[in-house]
């Protein structure tokens, strides 16, 4: 009776747990219905409202919703000011000279090696100049002579000789006298046979040669009276010219047999040792002008007519330092095609670069354009090829309402003339006074009404573009 009894209690249990089981999946199984209806009603009532704020058309029993805020800007006024390209140029020195020597030599003396600073007129090399240091020697004491000579032939004779001459004038006119006074007595004697015809004739010459004797000596003083003439003097400066001369060739050897610094720089390059005998010609050091760096750059024909000048960054490893445009090369070069730049660098800045370095240079160009220039962030895709942007037609008669839309969405198809960074060149269905958005197109679509942000103007940052070559 007890095991009839036990029996019972047990079925007893087990269909209560059986009935309160099954009461549990009923509950269960109406949850999670009533979960699902109320996501289907939160998706119907997101989807009217989503609906609402793309159409702006009030739904009966919910509330308006706000357009969107679309920023726009005048298509003519879209693209930049500027253009910003990149390029790459390699740091140069303003001058670089191989120093060589003019004649064979031995080096005698060098005060310099590889990466000394050297100044302007310091001397670097010199060679021996023995030989020609004992020429100029020869030269400079015939010079001398000849200067003294000249000296001479300048001050005219000496009052002693001009005295001394005086007196030998005096001399023969008295000897002249006495010779004419014997002549004119043995003339009388020679009708008497007291003097025979060949006496007569001695007294004749005699008296004859001292009179030619008084004539030569009047002259001599007449010529040391009227001093040297001016033939003699120009004669002589000519010896003395032609000395001085060689004496100049002499000392411009004397000077090439020493090598100085033509400028202010760095030893690059030394191929010679002290007692090297070196030939005319040969390169002995070579010199770099470090004081002011330049940069050159090759860059596009159509670039070089509208670069702007005081707007050029030169930058290496981060650090960025102005130039100055200096110089362009006029013609356009075979190979690239592309005219040479060279940018001046500041003594401050010429310490930061090394030479033969290459570096990024900025350059900032004037817009030139056929079409429109516009961001790309305002360009999507269109269709066989094409882009395409969206420009905001104002409604008509809009409502004053901030919750209403102004504008209704255009997708107009343009051609991209061609792409520079973050900017595009474009034509197309557009006019410059379009208003074309410029932000957020992934979120529009044609007939889709939006309003315009206010401050449109502060998100376009159009002062300046940025292009990488």
């Amino acid at each position: 009776m007890s095991h009839n009894s036990d029996a019972k209690q047990g079925r007893f249990f087990e269909a209560k747990l059986t009935q309160r089981h099954l009461l549990t999946r009923r509950h269960g199984a109406v949850a999670l219905t009533l979960v699902g209806l109320f996501a289907v009603a939160i998706a119907i009532s997101t989807g009217r409202s989503l609906f609402h704020a793309a159409t702006n058309s009030p739904v009966h029993g919910l509330p308006s919703a706000r357009p969107l805020l679309v920023a726009t800007r005048e298509i003519s006024h879209a693209g930049p000011s500027f253009l910003t390209q990149e390029f790459t140029g390699i740091v140069s020195a303003r001058r670089t000279t191989q120093l060589a020597a003019k004649a064979l030599g031995r080096v005698e003396q060098l005060d310099v090696d590889l990466g000394d600073k050297v100044l302007a007129g310091q001397m670097l090399v010199r060679l021996d100049r023995e030989q020609l240091q004992a020429q100029r020697d020869i030269i400079a004491a015939n010079m001398a002579a000849a200067a003294a000579l000249l000296s001479e032939l300048h001050n005219g004779p000496r009052r002693q000789d001009i005295e001394q001459s005086e007196a030998r004038v005096r001399e023969l006119r008295s000897l002249t006298e006495l010779q004419q006074s014997n002549f004119s007595r043995t003339e009388n004697l020679r009708d008497s046979a007291a003097i025979s015809a060949q006496e007569l004739d001695e007294n004749s010459f005699r008296t004859q040669a001292i009179e030619a004797q008084l004539s030569s000596a009047e002259k001599s003083l007449e010529l040391l009276r009227e001093g040297t003439r001016e033939e003699q003097l120009a004669a002589q400066r000519a010896v003395l010219d032609g000395l001085a001369a060689q004496l100049k060739a002499l000392d411009i050897q004397l000077e090439e047999k020493q090598i100085v610094a033509p400028y202010d720089g760095h030893v690059q390059a030394r191929w010679v040792d002290e007692g090297a005998i070196v030939s005319p010609g040969q390169p002995l050091l070579e010199i770099v002008e470090t004081g002011r760096l330049e940069v050159h750059l090759g860059v596009p024909p159509d670039l070089a007519e509208n670069l702007i000048e005081g707007a050029i960054l030169v930058s290496q490893e981060g650090i960025e330092f102005p130039a100055t445009m200096a110089r362009l090369a006029p013609a356009i070069q075979l190979a690239t095609r592309t005219r040479e730049l060279v940018l001046e660098l500041g003594q401050s800045e010429s310490r930061q670069v090394a030479v033969g370095a290459a570096v990024n240079v900025r350059l900032k160009t004037r817009v030139a354009a056929q079409g429109y220039w516009i961001p790309t962030a305002a360009l999507t895709a269109g269709e066989r090829g094409l882009w395409a942007v969206f420009v905001a037609v104002p409604k008509p008669n809009s409502a004053t309402d901030e919750t209403a839309a102004t504008h209704v969405i255009e997708r107009r198809p343009v051609e991209m003339l061609r792409s520079q960074g973050t900017w595009a060149e474009i034509r197309g269905p557009v006019s410059a006074t379009d208003q074309i958005v410029i932000e957020g197109v992934h979120r529009l679509v044609a007939g889709q009404s939006v309003s315009r942000s206010d401050d449109d103007d502060s998100r376009v940052g159009r002062s300046e573009g940025f292009l990488s070559n």
